[in-house]
């Protein structure tokens, strides 16, 4: 069904914007580096791995385990002499526990907790080097420490998330490799995962996710107006800041007059949609479109708002003031500097392609949108 939404947020992987259906200015957060992880497992530091921490196994299959999967995992993993400790946790509503304490009296390695909080969780989690946990939550959770992950599936919508640990290789198949593996070079393998592991779950994905929504708020204080005369100088200021004149394929300081020529053609040129665009309702830069059909976009941001990831919102929401005025736009295109990386990452935020014809500046970079692609 279709999503009417400022924001997308899914941390399963193997998810794309093209799964959606959406809003032009929809914006998608994708992937694990978005997980809502608990404090507990947002620590940056990391397990070391030893031999001594896989002979640790952790077992989670889910708070309710309905089935009683904990019970199965529990039963064929104490057939290997490998594992000193087994640490076995369940939720409150976990309704096997005559089964369980059975296989616990059997075997002394097997350790059972109930309902662990998410600091004890965690510390759980980091002493063991070895886990087995459904492509859920809890696996998340294990994976930002770091360790040998075998994921096995309890419900038909961990399938997709199991596909892409494995594919990406932040987790093993406990049905498929958890015995082969147990005949290998244990800390050779876990690298294997670790490394990957440890660059997805980094323990900033707070930061991503407060920076979504202060995106969705910056994006609520922009408006546009179409620039009048009284805005000539202010554009002229603008136009003449250092950084913009670098940016600008000519560099060169601009007269005033020069300037007063140009904003005059500008404003009275029927092929040419100028707006100013205000934050707060204070005029912070400017955005242009020039032509018909295939129109040329440019923008600037004056220095107080730079840094402040104002451009690909920008970019974003000018092109729908265009497209509210304008029904004969079929592509927009944006020229930038090779060297203007701020830009270029703007405009591939806001949505546009790099294009592949040679016939662009030297050293430069040709964006476009295609207004089909925009439409609602």
């Amino acid at each position: 069904y279709h999503f009417v939404a400022d924001a997308i947020i899914n941390h399963a992987g193997g998810v794309t914007r093209h799964d959606y259906s959406l809003e032009p200015y929809t914006q998608c957060y994708l992937g694990p580096q978005y997980a809502l992880l608990r404090p507990p497992f947002l620590q940056k530091e990391k397990r070391v791995n030893s031999l001594h921490s896989f002979k640790k196994l952790f077992i989670n299959m889910g708070g309710a385990d309905p089935l009683n999967d904990t019970c199965k995992v529990v039963e064929q993993v104490t057939t290997f002499a490998f594992f000193d400790e087994i640490y076995v946790v369940t939720g409150a509503s976990y309704q096997f526990y005559n089964e369980l304490s059975q296989l616990i009296e059997a075997d002394q390695r097997v350790k059972h907790y109930s309902d662990l909080n998410a600091s004890d969780m965690a510390s759980l989690m980091r002493e063991c080097g070895m886990a087995v946990c459904p492509p859920s939550g809890v696996a998340f959770e294990y994976a930002s420490f770091g360790g040998l992950l075998f994921l096995k599936q309890i419900a038909d919508n961990q399938r997709k998330v199991k596909k892409y640990f494995i594919e990406q290789g932040l987790a093993l198949d406990y049905v498929v490799d958890f015995p082969q593996v147990l005949d290998l070079d244990i800390i050779a393998e876990a690298e294997k995962l670790t490394k990957n592991q440890r660059e997805i779950f980094d323990g900033k994905s707070d930061e991503r996710l407060r920076h979504v929504f202060k995106r969705i708020e910056n994006a609520k204080q922009i408006s546009f107006r179409r620039v009048a005369e009284a805005d000539l100088l202010t554009c002229f200021e603008w136009a003449n800041d250092p950084e913009v004149r670098k940016s600008s394929y000519n560099s060169s300081p601009i007269a005033l007059e020069d300037h007063k020529t140009w904003f005059n053609k500008k404003l009275n040129d029927p092929s040419s949609v100028f707006y100013i665009v205000e934050y707060n309702s204070k005029p912070v830069g400017q955005i242009r479109f020039d032509g018909v059909g295939e129109v040329v976009i440019s923008y600037l941001i004056g220095r107080e708002m730079r840094g402040k990831g104002l451009g690909s919102l920008i970019l974003e929401q000018g092109v729908q003031a265009l497209l509210k005025e304008s029904t004969e736009v079929q592509r927009i295109v944006g020229y930038v500097k090779l060297e203007n990386v701020a830009s270029c990452k703007a405009f591939e935020k806001a949505g546009f392609i790099k294009g592949c014809q040679p016939n662009i500046p030297p050293d430069s970079v040709k964006y476009e949108l295609s207004t089909s692609s925009t439409d609602k």
